[in-house]
């Protein structure tokens, strides 16, 4: 089973993503570059959003795949990068950022995102 899911239910409720704060963690966490631009996170949220203004943790996700596929890398490789470059310092600046400081909720992440070895 996963027992990260046990660990972060208790915060789900807070995890949800407004198209502002998948702005801002695409910029914070330094995804942005040739392949990855400004029109790419407005159209990926558009996707997924489907006219929503919040998203759940789960969409999120899938926006994470949208972004590894632009940017021609795997899933697991994405998170780690994200992890290595997410910043500590936006704790306690208004909105969402239980994105970036919830390590324990990324590593599950990274270990249901990554690549699954048994295919």
């Amino acid at each position: 089973g996963m027992p990260w899911r046990r660990a972060s239910r208790r915060r789900y409720r807070q995890t949800e993503m407004t198209n502002m704060t998948f702005w801002k963690f695409s910029k914070d966490s330094k995804l942005l570059d040739a392949n990855y631009v400004k029109a790419d996170v407005d159209i990926f949220w558009t996707m997924h959003a489907k006219g929503r203004h919040k998203v759940p943790f789960e969409t999120f996700l899938d926006l994470l795949d949208e972004i590894a596929k632009r940017k021609n890398v795997c899933r697991a490789e994405l998170d780690y990068y994200v992890i290595k470059n997410a910043k500590p310092e936006i704790t306690g600046t208004r909105g969402k950022s239980k994105f970036y400081d919830d390590k324990e909720l990324w590593s599950g992440v990274a270990a249901k995102g990554g690549p699954s070895t048994n295919d």
